[in-house]
């Protein structure tokens, strides 16, 4: 009798558990989370990619100005100056000679000029105003290295948000398999639970008839007692994944219900994944990106050793000085070439060259450590095929099993705690093959993050 009270009371609480779960749903407007929904939420929710974004931007507005700096520059000045002393140029009688006029009479010397004379060289109001522009000509090829140099920071500022998206995805990934096996593990505690249970309620049904001592019921309790501090810890943990997985995917509700995922995709080979990473690793990417960066500053050290040609044009309009004319447009060529910064130039190339070497064996470096890292997630994703294919063996002897056994109580050969002891043992049996599943899911999700495969 007690024992179909507890039967009735686990269904009536499994119904109350529904219920509420039906009621959360309602009252999100969501259903069960897939994980396609759940990178789609940290892909767009996460602060990270949205600053990775933002230094994308960045290294944009540099390439523009990076661009400008091929057009000529123009400078424009005007000014306004109030003199309290004006300059005189005097001119005394005769400075330029005598001038002999002959007459009648005789010779009469005429100075030139006849006085002394004086001019104003300026006007207490002086204005001026012009514009120089100066082209660059032999500096376009520095400035064509610099455009590239932008350039190639905008490829790594990309590749840099390429790299942070799979890794947040790969993190995602990893938190959805790791807490729908860990629900499975909890979903065999409560089997076990309630087999132990099962097993304290016959041990104190045979006490009363006198047929067992106590410290039977002792052991029973203490393993109920076990299985609970298990369950405690799983649901310890199964907080922890959850609160990492809003955190990433900024998704605030309490509880996350998520779809079931078993598919087991197909395996590529070796070296497809090998290959694919040549060109797909974004590690790889950067490390060549940065080699390239290097190589470029190389170049630019070096061109930094050409003299600054450049041609110049001006027009100057001023009023207050009578000297200079007016309006005064020239033309003309620039040539400045600091001789002291070749020596320094010398050891900018010198740095340059140890960069680009060191940029060179970090690639070497990268490509190494990644063939690694694919060869050990190629491993596991083998490891997992395997054991999935032996457990899911296992699954089906244990349903079997379970049927037998099942026969045999309605024959009245086996018991109820045989039939839940073998209910345990299938539901062991699907947490291992679930768990493997998600082993093989995690470890695909680690090649697709080092290859640059995308589902």
């Amino acid at each position: 009798m007690k024992l179909k009270m507890k039967v009735f009371l686990k269904f009536i609480l499994a119904f109350v558990v529904l219920g509420i779960s039906t009621i959360v749903n309602a009252q999100t407007g969501k259903d069960d989370y897939s994980l396609e929904e759940l990178v789609d939420a940290a892909l767009q929710n996460h602060q990270l990619l949205k600053i990775k974004k933002l230094q994308v931007a960045e290294q944009e507005t540099k390439l523009r100005e990076a661009n400008i700096r091929y057009y000529p520059v123009v400078n424009l000045n005007a000014g306004y100056q109030y003199n309290f002393n004006i300059g005189l140029l005097t001119v005394p009688a005769g400075s330029f000679g005598i001038l002999p006029l002959y007459y009648p009479t005789g010779v009469v010397n005429l100075p030139l000029p006849d006085k002394d004379g004086k001019f104003e060289l300026g006007e207490h109001n002086a204005y001026n105003a012009g514009v120089v522009v100066y082209q660059p000509v032999s500096q376009l090829f520095k400035i064509g290295t610099a455009v590239k140099v932008a350039e190639k920071e905008i490829s790594i500022a990309n590749a840099a948000y390429s790299q942070a998206s799979f890794q947040i995805k790969n993190g995602v990934e990893k938190l959805y398999y790791g807490i729908l096996a860990l629900r499975k593990r909890k979903s065999e505690l409560e089997k076990n639970k309630e087999v132990a249970e099962l097993k304290l309620y016959d041990v104190q049904t045979a006490l009363l008839a006198g047929k067992t001592i106590e410290v039977n019921e002792a052991g029973l309790r203490a393993n109920i007692a076990d299985k609970e501090q298990e369950l405690l810890k799983l649901r310890f943990q199964e907080e922890d994944l959850l609160a990492d997985l809003r955190k990433l995917t900024g998704i605030t509700e309490e509880n996350i219900f998520l779809q079931e995922h078993r598919t087991v995709e197909e395996i590529k080979s070796l070296e497809e994944y090998l290959q694919a990473a040549q060109s797909g690793n974004t590690d790889i990417l950067l490390a060549g990106m940065q080699k390239q960066k290097a190589e470029l500053g190389v170049k630019a050290s070096r061109q930094s050793f050409v003299p600054e040609v450049g041609l110049i044009g001006s027009y100057t309009y001023q009023k207050g000085n009578k000297i200079f004319p007016e309006h005064n447009p020239f033309i003309g060529a620039n040539l400045k070439w600091n001789i002291t910064e070749l020596f320094s130039n010398k050891e900018n190339v010198s740095r340059s060259i140890l960069l680009q070497r060191q940029a060179e064996e970090n690639e070497s470096f990268t490509r190494i450590q990644v063939k690694a890292a694919i060869e050990t997630a190629y491993r596991k994703l083998i490891q997992a095929r395997e054991l999935i294919k032996v457990t899911e063996k296992l699954v089906d002897y244990r349903k079997q099993e379970l049927i037998v056994e099942q026969d045999r109580m309605a024959a009245g050969l086996s018991t109820q705690i045989k039939v839940l002891e073998t209910e345990a043992s299938l539901a062991k049996a699907e947490a291992d093959l679930y768990g493997a599943i998600q082993s093989f899911n995690i470890a695909k999700s680690e090649l697709h993050l080092l290859t640059g495969y995308k589902k």
